[in-house]
């Protein structure tokens, strides 16, 4: 039986595979590297400061926290001064953190999964987080000039950052986390998104073997730019997603990864059979596709966890017909 690891490499380099990917099983996530473990931690029903100075609350009640962008305590109040204002966290480390992250690397067995790091925040996420999404999004417009200041400067932070997690730590991976657009709107037209997102990202993107790229946003509104990764693998096709036009413009070169949305089993009594003809609809558009479907971010199953069986169940069941 292969490993998990293995499993996947099978899965993504279209050799054989002996049962389906579940999921991120074959992925160690490490939080505490030296710089997710300087972090002042957030708890739920309290207050903390991030290390590029943002104040972040966790209400009761709410499924996690939320940056505080009142005028007291906003980061960035005026992007053109943002150097004055917005201080890169340092990057100098101790031996003794180092040493720790490398232990918990090395405590991972390479055999069995992927060991990768997890880099918060992204991007566009750094630029809402310090300054306000709604003045973010109107200073891309009105002062791109100092949000192209901003972006590069973070980019370059980061690189500098990953190449000393690879000297020291030697990951697999990187999960990079970003928000770059909600189910129904991607922030930015495709134009926008070239200049001010994805110039960017490729520097990230670069020194790694293969990618995977894409969340819950309509990914046929930008795929034809972030194509333009050399080391693109795998690209998401959310729910949200135009199916037939995410098909055509993949083909066979790209795994078409179909996320249907959490929300059709997050209840006790989920519509079996439309569930059934959505599955069916996508295994047949995308039949001639590297395709592979994935239920995540299931939150809640309605208080009623046969619903994750069920759904497995009648996926599989719709894969065979084909």
């Amino acid at each position: 039986m292969l490993t998990k690891r293995q499993n996947l490499i099978e899965t993504i380099t279209g050799g054989t595979p002996d049962r389906y990917v579940n999921q991120f099983e074959f992925i160690s996530l490490q939080y505490r590297d030296p710089l997710n473990a300087s972090n002042q931690p957030l708890r739920l029903g309290g207050e903390a400061i991030d290390l590029w100075g943002v104040t972040w609350t966790w209400p009761v009640g709410t499924p996690g926290g939320f940056p505080v962008h009142d005028d007291e305590h906003l980061v960035v109040k005026d992007v053109t001064k943002w150097r004055e204002q917005l201080k890169f966290p340092d990057l100098t480390f101790s031996d003794e953190l180092w040493a720790s992250a490398a232990q918990q690397f090395a405590q991972v067995d390479r055999n069995e999964m992927f060991a990768a790091f997890v880099m918060f925040p992204g991007l566009f996420e750094l630029t809402h987080s310090v300054m306000g999404i709604d003045k973010a999004l109107i200073n891309f417009y009105e002062e791109p000039e100092s949000m192209h200041e901003i972006i590069e400067a973070q980019t370059d932070w980061e690189c500098s950052y990953v190449r000393m997690l690879a000297d020291h730590c030697h990951p697999d991976a990187v999960y990079h986390h970003d928000d770059w657009g909600s189910q129904i709107s991607t922030f930015f037209s495709p134009q926008m998104f070239e200049e001010f997102v994805f110039a960017y990202q490729l520097p990230l993107m670069e020194p790694f073997g293969l990618c995977c790229y894409g969340c819950c946003e309509p990914m046929e509104l930008r795929i034809e730019i972030v194509k333009k990764a050399c080391n693109l693998r795998r690209v998401s096709v959310s729910a949200w997603a135009h199916r037939e036009k995410m098909r055509d413009a993949l083909g066979s070169n790209y795994i078409y990864s179909y996320k249907p949305t959490p929300a059709d089993i997050a209840r006790p009594a989920s519509d079996w059979d439309r569930i059934r003809k959505e599955l069916r609809e996508t295994l047949q558009i995308a039949k001639d596709c590297q395709l592979e479907i994935i239920m995540k971010d299931n939150h809640t199953l309605g208080n009623n966890p046969d619903n994750a069986k069920t759904w497995c169940k009648i996926a599989k069941e719709e894969a065979m017909r084909l």
